[in-house]
């Protein structure tokens, strides 16, 4: 079969395998009426003894240890072990086992160092130790379980199991058991993933693992990835895997964890890309539980739940599914598409590597030679947009790694704070770690928001920071610090920051707060706690624990509030230095502190940046181009010296593309290769910095501030950008008339009151056309009443672009009686994550849409949009209701809700379109007394984005008439006319539009 075309294996596989795959689940599964899914192989109580070994209730096995009994203490019956300094093995036995899951306890008093280890006596290539305190009683003893796996490649043979005093304390011992487990069934649970892999590949899996397992780290390529066939419910696709996990706890027994790629246009859960590990690793529903408080509060966080895996015919019990850094996680949370980065980690890990095998005391300066990566980085090169992003985006994040600027001028300091609040009151340090900081650049604020990520709940509450209140530091000799730990302390020298920080830990460190929260998720969690007890049956969520950190950090907080006034930040200054010891690195390590920015690249020329992170010289040989090496003429670079890396500028006469270079590393033998990233080395500046430092508030030239009003009044003309900072009222009297002309425009951070009246409008136009928009970023509130935006384009400054004429950010939004006439941009009138009412407003003239709303709530209500250069109405992820409107003429679509949105409409006319009304990617659109006319498409339902499903439109008393075709419905989309269902039968009609 696997000698088959594409097709024909696709198509076996569909009849023969997916079939096989429901029966070998089903048949390794037992009733779930069985409450216990364990069989006991031996049971050793101490009680019974014979020939100078111990021996199980049965008689069956026998273990060492007959020396060691002891009446002084006991768990039950009356006899223990007691194991000291001259007793450091005991209860080794030996048998065969098959392949299944097993549990390996016992109960202990006095040792926390004690294991229990199973040994492979064969091939001398399994061993497992491990040790896991599951439960405690009154009087000092806990039980300590290890939970294994017997693999096929070792079921059947010999093992040794027994108990590891590893410090030779003094420690009882009592109760040993090995259970079976029987297979898990997972057949009442509606999804579940099913995977075929070929022999090939699953060889080529197996063999990658063999090598993580034998470094100790697993460190992936583009080399790591195998194709296989992923089954979800009805549906099989494409995907593409690889094995996932820096430290082998990801790949430990035969529950390893995977990253998968689904191709073409599939999903799961509408995620494209996702991981799947054992949710032991990830502090099961801990992890679940603090993704959804993080995006309840708005702030960034992967997708995060269970699902049940099969793998070829193994049954691998419940997986935990995470989502991966691509534009549907931000999409999903509400935010526009843009770059998502992190630090560059292949240093890092290979140093620890480095530590763990060598035992070696070398430092380099990893985290300073570590580049800013974006996600996806080809789609993010070619797309000039993204790519003009990122390049705004790195600058910002290089700013936040050296402490060049303050946290406020580079995050949006609000979801910031609450992001390391949430991190401070349930210990979640290991996600703030630089190596695991993922970073969101928004477009439309220009700055970046925290992505809450390996959200790792420690289970003691000192284990990371032994204060209950992160920010009650006192660094003595801060430029004794490492530079990779002062990017948290560094945060604390913004007052911002610091006023919101203890703002949210207040809030966060309330117990009425996580009543709320555990009244609001009980029913999920005890579905979660019960479902993943049918595989780890001694694991039980627990509540105290999110109680007992927040009230540590309550308690503290009036003390630390009170060092905060006094001034505990007052003098505190972080330098970014590093002690280096100059020693010759290894050849990987030398490689990957050296880095290549293309800075810049004409028709005859390539100018790249090199910088030198070794604490040696390095010299440039050659550089590659499409696999053709050319030789330099061994330029010289200078060592890595007092935080400053060697650099030097080299220009190569060549219009093609330089894919590496060459280089040599003083004191190593041979040449290196040096791939070359294709942007510049970042620089510490943005547009946005640059704009709010050019645009000094206030301004009294165009307005006046009286008691943190700032009112305009008069006609006037403006050529530079008025900026109104946070923290005022702006007022725009009635009659106010302002023309912006030579790229001026109007930006604010305070809310913003237009208030004219029929005779006397506020007009704010643009008598050049060059206007750069009328915009209102997170300002709570705008109310327009008898205001005209006439001839205005869309906000841009040096990359930071927008769409709207007027776009309005993170605001509640009211707007009577206006017009929008004769813009010269995508939207006329722009509203993202908004509270929106417009009404008895006129939309008119517009080089592309009318109203385009992104993640929305709100109502339209007697406008009148005409002559429109594409959409009339275009909401995405919004819920409005669209009453009394008029439309005619729009040259695409009349009304539009697409990405899940609901809309309604009553008593609307549409004359004059390409598709009068369009729903798309899970949207809903109602439409009740319409009127559509004029139209090639009438009505339209379909699937545009692979990772949506299909769509619906319900209409009742329609009038349509003039019209090429009434509805061109989808498949398994669907039109509801009249309370007459029609199914959807054409396929792919987003390529007909877009």
């Amino acid at each position: 079969m696997l000698q088959a075309s594409n097709n024909s294996i696709i198509r076996l596989i569909k009849i023969f395998l997916f079939p096989l795959f429901i029966i070998l689940f089903s048949q390794c599964s037992n009733n779930q009426k069985d409450t216990s899914r364990e069989s006991t192989i031996f049971q050793v109580d101490m009680e019974h003894f014979s020939n100078d070994t111990i021996t199980d209730t049965k008689s069956k096995y026998h273990f060492t240890g007959f020396q060691y009994l002891t009446k002084k203490e006991k768990h039950s019956g009356i006899y223990s072990l007691l194991l000291d300094s001259t007793a450091e093995f005991a209860l080794t036995t030996e048998l065969k086992l098959k392949r299944n899951d097993y549990n390996l306890s016992f109960w202990e008093k006095g040792n926390t160092k004690v294991i229990a280890v199973v040994q492979d006596l064969e091939n001398k290539n399994f061993y497992l130790a491990s040790k896991a305190v599951i439960k405690k009683d009154s009087t000092g003893w806990q039980k300590v379980l290890l939970s294994f796996n017997i693999p096929n490649s070792v079921s059947g043979q010999k093992f040794r199991i027994y108990v590891w005093n590893q410090q030779k304390a003094k420690v009882y011992i009592d109760d040993f058991e090995l259970k079976k487990i029987t297979p898990l069934d997972f057949s009442d649970i509606d999804t579940i993933l099913y995977f075929y892999i070929n022999n090939k590949n699953y060889k080529k899996i197996q063999d990658f693992r063999k090598q993580a397992l034998k470094k100790g780290i697993l460190i992936t390529t583009d080399n790591s990835w195998i194709k296989a066939i992923m089954f979800v419910a009805d549906k099989y696709v494409k995907v593409k895997m690889r094995l996932k996990g820096d430290w082998t706890d990801h790949l430990q027994g035969e529950k390893w964890s995977f990253r998968i790629k689904i191709k073409s246009k599939n999903s799961f859960r509408r995620l494209k890309t996702f991981s799947i590990q054992n949710p032991a690793t990830r502090s099961f529903i801990d992890e679940w539980l603090i993704h959804k408080i993080f995006i309840d509060e708005g702030i960034l966080s992967t997708r995060y739940g269970f699902v049940p895996v099969v793998i070829n015919d193994t049954n691998k019990g419940l997986y935990a599914y995470e989502e991966h850094f691509l534009k549907q996680l931000v999409e999903s949370q509400k935010r526009r598409e843009g770059p998502i980065l992190k630090f560059e980690d292949f240093a890092y890990w290979y140093q620890v590597l480095m530590y763990k095998n060598e035992k070696t005391d070398k430092y380099y300066p990893i985290y300073g030679a570590s580049v800013i990566v974006p996600f996806k980085q080809n789609k993010t090169i070619k797309d000039s947009l993204l790519y003009t992003e990122f390049n705004i985006a790195k600058n910002l994040l290089f700013q936040h790694k050296y402490f060049l600027a303050k946290p406020s001028e580079i995050f949006d300091i609000d979801k910031l704070a609450k992001y390391f609040a949430m991190v401070n009151v349930q210990r979640l340090y290991h996600s703030s770690l630089w190596i695991n900081q993922r970073f969101y650049y928004n477009p439309i604020t220009s700055k970046l928001e925290p992505i809450a990520y390996d959200c790792y709940t420690e289970d003691r509450p000192f284990d990371n920071v032994h204060r209950p209140i992160f920010g009650n530091f006192n660094i003595k000799n801060p430029r004794y610090f490492p530079p990779s730990g002062k990017i948290k302390y560094y945060l604390f020298t913004d007052t911002a920051f610091v006023n919101r920080y203890i703002k949210y830990l207040k809030i966060f460190s309330q117990k009425s707060y996580w009543d709320k929260i555990f009244k609001k998720y009980n029913k999920q969690l005890k579905y979660f706690e019960k479902l993943l007890q049918r595989e780890y049956p001694y694991y039980k969520f627990s509540r105290q624990f999110f109680y007992d950190n927040a009230a540590l950090v309550n308690n503290a907080l009036p003390g630390y509030i009170q060092k905060v006034k006094n001034g505990l930040y007052k003098n505190f200054n972080l330098k970014y230095n590093i002690n280096l010891k100059t020693k010759t690195p290894d050849s990987i390590t030398a490689a990957s502190l050296v880095k290549v920015y293309t800075q810049g690249k004409s028709d005859y020329q390539t100018r790249l940046r090199i910088l030198n992170y070794n604490p040696v010289k390095i010299k440039i040989i050659g550089y590659y181009s499409d696999g053709i090496k050319e030789f330099l003429t061994n330029e010289s670079i200078t060592a890595f010296d007092k935080n400053t890396p060697g650099t030097k500028d080299i220009f190569i006469s060549a219009d093609k593309k330089i894919d590496s270079i060459e280089i040599s590393v003083e004191g190593l033998r041979g040449n290196f290769s040096v791939p070359v990233l294709p942007w510049s080395e970042p620089v510490a500046w943005s547009p946005r910095q640059e704009l709010e430092k050019n645009n000094l508030f206030p301004d009294e030239k165009f307005y006046t501030v009286k008691n943190n009003e700032v009112i305009f009044s008069g006609p006037q003309t403006i050529n530079k950008i008025i900026l109104i900072p946070a923290g005022y009222k702006v007022i725009f009297n009635a009659g106010t008339k302002i023309d912006f002309v030579n790229g001026g425009g109007f930006l604010s951070y305070s809310p913003v009151y237009i208030d004219g009246t029929e005779q006397k409008p506020v007009i704010i136009k643009s008598s050049d056309s060059s206007a750069r928009g009328f915009t209102v970023l997170q300002g709570g509130e705008v109310i327009f009443n008898y205001a005209i935006f006439d001839g205005l384009n869309t906000f841009s400054y040096k990359g930071w672009q927008l769409t709207g004429a007027v776009t309005l950010y993170e605001t509640n939004v009211k707007i009577t009686n206006s017009k929008f006439i004769n813009n010269h941009c995508e939207d006329d009138l722009n509203t993202v994550r908004c509270y929106v009412v417009v009404k008895n407003t006129t939309f008119e003239n517009t080089f592309s849409d009318g109203f385009d709303s992104d993640f929305s709530n709100g109502k339209v209500d007697n406008c009148y949009f005409k002559n429109l250069g594409n959409d009339a109405i275009d909401f995405s992820t919004s819920k409005i209701d669209i009453s009394n409107c008029t439309i005619i003429n729009a040259s695409d679509k009349g009304v539009s809700g697409g990405e899940a949105s609901r809309l309604t409409l009553h008593n609307c006319t549409i004359d004059g379109a390409n598709i009068g009304i369009a729903s798309k990617d899970l949207s809903v659109v109602e439409a009740d007394n319409c009127t559509v006319k004029n139209t090639t498409y009438a009505l339209t339902a379909f699937r545009k984005k692979p990772e949506y499903g299909e769509a619906k439109i319900i209409v009742n008393n329609l009038k349509a008439s003039d019209y090429v075709q009434l509805s061109l419905i989808e498949k398994k989309s669907v039109l509801i006319m009249d309370n007459l269902t029609i199914e959807g039968k054409y396929k792919n009609i987003a390529k007909k539009f877009y």
